[in-house]
C-alpha cells in the first residue's frame, strides 16, 4: 500500500512538471496586467538555491577569496540600506568579460568579470550591486515569473522544490523566455534605487553614473562585451541621461567614499586570473 501510495505521490508531481513546462511558453505571451505572485517567499528562498546550484554547473565562477569578500561586503552594506534588510544577500563573480550584472530570486546577484575590468572604483562596482539589489529588493525576478507563467505556478505549488524549474530557468536567462527582460519602469526605478543605496551606505552614488556613462562609450568599440547586458537591460544611455536627472536631487554629504585605494588591489587580484 506503501509503495502504491508513493508512486501516486511521484506520478502527481510528474504531472505537474509536465503541466509547468507545457504552459511555460503559451504563459509567456498572456497579458501582463493585473498578475498575482503566485511565489511564496519560502518558495523564493528555496528556488533561488536551486537557480544557484544550476549556475554553478553553467557558468565559470571567480573562487578568489579576497574578491569573493569584497563584493559580498558590499552587498552587505547596501542590503543594509535596502526595503529588505533581513535578507542575506549573496554575490557571484563569473569569469566571463562581457559587462553584464542580473539578480535571481532569494537574494543571489551575479557580477560578470567585465564590470570589474571596467570599474575604476569600489562605489562603481557598488552602484551596480545596488541596482541588482533594488530588483531583489522589489521581488522583480518573482513578479516577472509569476507575470509569464501564471497559471502554471498556480496549477502547483511546489515551485522551490523541483530542480527542473530552476533548470529551465537558467537555461532561458538570455532567452525569449527569460524572466530577466524587466519592464522600462522596473530598470528605472532599480537604477533611482542604486543611487539612494549608495549614498545611504555612504558610496558616491556619482561614480555610478560615470559607470553607465563609461559603458555607453565602450559600447561601440567593445560590442561583444556588452551583448548580454543589453540583452537584459535599456540602452545606457537612456540609463544615463536618467542617472544623470536624479543625481542633481542627491542631498551633499561629507562622507561619500569612491574607494580608490581599496579597489586597486582587488583589480590587481583580477588581472592575475585567466579567462
Amino acid at each position: 500500500m506503501a509503495a502504491i501510495e508513493e508512486s501516486n505521490i511521484n506520478m502527481k508531481k510528474l504531472i505537474v512538471i509536465i503541466l509547468f513546462m507545457t504552459l511555460f511558453s503559451a504563459c509567456s505571451n498572456a497579458p501582463k496586467q493585473n498578475s498575482l505572485t503566485f511565489v511564496t517567499f519560502d518558495e523564493e528562498m528555496s528556488l533561488g538555491k536551486q537557480m544557484v546550484i544550476e549556475n554553478a554547473r553553467r557558468f565559470k565562477l571567480i573562487r578568489n577569496m579576497k574578491i569573493n569578500d569584497f563584493v559580498n561586503r558590499l552587498a552587505k552594506e547596501i542590503g543594509h540600506v535596502s526595503e529588505w534588510d533581513g535578507l542575506t544577500y549573496t554575490v557571484y563573480v563569473i569569469n566571463e568579460p562581457d559587462v553584464c550584472h542580473f539578480s535571481l530570486p532569494g537574494g543571489h546577484v551575479y557580477l560578470f568579470r567585465g564590470i570589474l575590468d571596467q570599474a575604476e572604483n569600489t562605489a562603481q562596482v557598488a552602484g551596480i550591486i545596488a541596482h541588482e539589489i533594488a530588483h531583489i529588493a522589489h521581488r522583480h525576478g518573482v513578479d516577472r515569473l509569476s507575470q509569464k507563467y501564471a497559471y502554471a505556478l498556480a496549477a502547483q505549488s511546489v515551485v522551490g522544490e523541483n530542480p527542473e524549474i530552476a533548470s529551465h530557468l537558467i537555461r532561458n536567462l538570455y532567452t525569449e523566455a527569460t524572466i530577466l527582460d524587466y519592464p522600462k519602469e522596473y530598470e528605472s526605478l532599480a537604477d533611482k534605487k542604486a543611487i539612494q543605496y549608495c549614498w545611504k551606505a555612504n558610496y558616491d552614488p556619482a561614480e555610478y553614473g560615470r559607470f553607465i556613462r563609461k559603458c555607453y562609450l565602450l559600447e561601440a568599440e567593445q560590442p561583444e562585451n556588452f551583448r548580454l547586458l543589453l540583452y537584459t537591460h535599456p540602452p545606457t544611455r537612456e540609463r544615463y541621461q536618467l542617472i544623470r536627472k536624479e543625481l542633481k536631487n542627491v542631498p551633499e554629504k561629507q562622507s561619500l567614499e569612491t574607494g580608490l585605494n581599496e579597489f586597486k588591489e582587488i583589480k590587481s587580484l583580477v588581472y592575475q586570473i585567466p579567462y
